[in-house]
């Protein structure tokens, strides 16, 4: 069956069937629909939005554009395929366009597939010089090339009933408290900074959050000191919210002191986190890793969570 993506109720087929298993067994089915109903009708503040338009005009600085060209679109392509789009600019920048392909009616399952339809998208978009597609798949593909197709970031999730009590050895004295201030900010960015020294691969997935960025986590979100023998030897941080089936809370942030990495340390300090969260019936903990930041997906993985699907890239040429 070829769905019509101009179909409201086809969408919500296509979203349903992107959730993945491990969610749909624990998260509630009525739950689970309100998710996949609402994803699906946030997409309308992007259809036909003037202001919304307009403002992405200013923002791309290209002189022939305009709104239209920013809103969410259904192009139609040969043999009744069909996919949704969305222009994007990686980090803000815009000399580094992508497409985002919200929704295809045809699987993007081949390499061949997704450079065709990299070259049958370009044309739509040629004023703005778009450098590659953007495409959601819950389970791994298998034929990335770290060139013409590469992975972006992966969402790593699991129901909390499901995560893992990891044990603290006993002769070792760790344990997390609620920050109250920001007093140790610069021991943070400089635990950052070593990470960055050591792995350069990750400064397009790891950044490191501002003094005032810092404050408003504090003031707002669950964030965590990591002490170690009585000593600040790093932050664990998470909050409250949401992207498509992903509902619950969001990791933000583990860093660990460089003294400390490489014994183990976050894994034990996200599973205190998890005992210390007050936990809805249907909650998840998720949070998106950068495909290159093994150490972070390793972390999630021990602590029970799961890969749930990831974005990739495919370039135009």
């Amino acid at each position: 069956m070829q769905y019509d993506l101009r179909n409201k109720k086809d969408l919500l087929k296509l979203e349903q069937a992107l959730v993945p298993q491990h969610l749909r067994d624990s998260i509630s089915p009525a739950k689970l629909q309100n998710l996949v109903i609402k994803s699906v009708q946030q997409l309308d503040q992007y259809r036909d939005n003037q202001d919304f338009g307009q403002s992405m005009v200013k923002f791309s600085q290209v002189d022939t554009a305009v709104p239209e060209d920013f809103y969410l679109r259904v192009i139609d392509l040969e043999d009744q395929r069909q996919v949704m789009t969305s222009y994007r600019a990686l980090g803000g920048d815009i000399n580094n366009v992508y497409i985002q392909i919200m929704y295809a009616n045809f699987p993007l399952n081949s390499k061949e597939i997704l450079q065709d339809l990299a070259a049958e998208i370009k044309p739509h978009y040629a004023k703005f010089s778009p450098k590659r597609i953007r495409f959601f798949a819950t389970d791994p593909i298998p034929f990335t090339d770290g060139d013409l197709i590469f992975a972006d970031n992966e969402f790593i999730a699991a129901h909390h009933s499901q995560l893992k009590q990891l044990e603290i050895p006993k002769e070792l004295d760790l344990h997390i408290e609620p920050a109250t201030d920001i007093s140790w900010y610069n021991k943070y960015h400089a635990a950052c900074h070593s990470v960055l020294q050591e792995q350069p691969e990750l400064k397009e997935v790891l950044w490191i959050e501002s003094r005032e960025d810092m404050q408003d986590q504090v003031d707002k979100s669950p964030i965590f000191t990591i002490n170690i023998d009585g000593q600040w030897a790093g932050i664990i941080a998470c909050k409250r919210s949401v992207d498509r089936f992903f509902d619950g809370y969001c990791m933000m942030e583990i860093t660990i002191a460089e003294a400390h990495r490489g014994n183990g340390y976050a894994a034990l300090a996200q599973s205190e986190m998890y005992k210390k969260l007050h936990w809805k019936e249907d909650d998840i903990i998720w949070g998106t890793i950068g495909y290159a930041n093994h150490a972070s997906r390793k972390t999630a993985l021990r602590c029970g969570r799961k890969r749930s699907g990831g974005y990739y890239f495919a370039k135009i040429q």
